[in-house]
């Protein structure tokens, strides 16, 4: 029986994308081999993603840290004049307030992502709440007045 088995084992063929995966190794693969340019259609390259500017990074930091400072009750509600938020967020805060906040919340972390423009940046992020870890995702826009946030989702 035994026998049998290694057998139809033997006889299996791998799956083309087993042989992909499979042939990726550390310092073996596209890394290595011989680099294959795009073709040129004419066309200019696509554009560059930049890494968000330290004062975006700094923006987005504090309007974070006082809405979930206020949410967790550690701040007054007053505290959120101190973020930079549009009103659609702003209001969106403050029915939150009213329906008891989150109670104890802390942010954990920020991962910001520039956009091609330069002038918008998206971010997700984590936040603890009652025990478990939650995620939040918004975005924030420069409107030469400074950055503000204009979309705020705890999930």
């Amino acid at each position: 029986m035994i026998g049998d088995m290694r057998e139809d084992a033997a006889a299996l063929a791998p799956l083309g994308g087993f042989e992909l995966l499979h042939g990726l190794r550390p310092g073996v693969g596209a890394a290595t081999g011989p680099r294959h340019e795009p073709p040129d259609d004419g066309r200019p390259p696509g554009p560059v993603i930049g890494t968000c500017t330290d004062a975006a990074r700094a923006a987005l930091a504090t309007s974070m840290t006082v809405i979930l400072e206020v949410l967790a009750g550690r701040r007054r509600p007053e505290g959120l004049r101190a973020a930079s938020v549009d009103e659609r967020v702003h209001v969106g805060l403050r029915h939150r307030i009213r329906a008891g906040g989150m109670r104890g919340a802390a942010l954990r972390t920020l991962h910001p992502s520039a956009r091609p423009c330069g002038t918008r940046v998206e971010f997700v992020g984590s936040y603890a709440h009652a025990g478990r870890v939650r995620a939040l995702a918004g975005a924030m826009i420069d409107d030469g007045r400074g950055w503000t946030i204009t979309a705020l989702r705890f999930l």
